[in-house]
């Protein structure tokens, strides 16, 4: 879990790892459910997104190695609504 102090703006994440897939999500939920979506080895995702936290996890177990930049608002993370639990369809 990589948390933000401010609403993000952007987000970019790179998986840096030599081997294996990286599982990317938006709740703790998403990445230990189906609700992701996979990096692999050296590939990157670009997004314009609204978010206080992004989740990372291994699809395979073995250790990854991952770099985020997040382009950061003023906005205080406290501030965006909060039900990422998948409870309401989300995540």
């Amino acid at each position: 879990e990589v948390d933000f102090a401010t609403v993000s703006k952007f987000v970019v994440v790179k998986n840096v790892s030599t081997s294996g897939s990286l599982r990317v999500g938006f709740s703790e939920n998403g990445v230990n459910g189906t609700n992701f979506f996979l990096l692999s080895a050296g590939e990157s995702f670009a997004g314009d997104l609204r978010v206080s936290k992004v989740f990372l996890l291994s699809n395979n177990g073995t250790p990854m190695t991952a770099s985020i930049v997040a382009g950061l608002t003023n906005i205080p993370a406290a501030d965006l609504p909060n039900n990422w639990s998948g409870s309401l369809g989300v995540g």
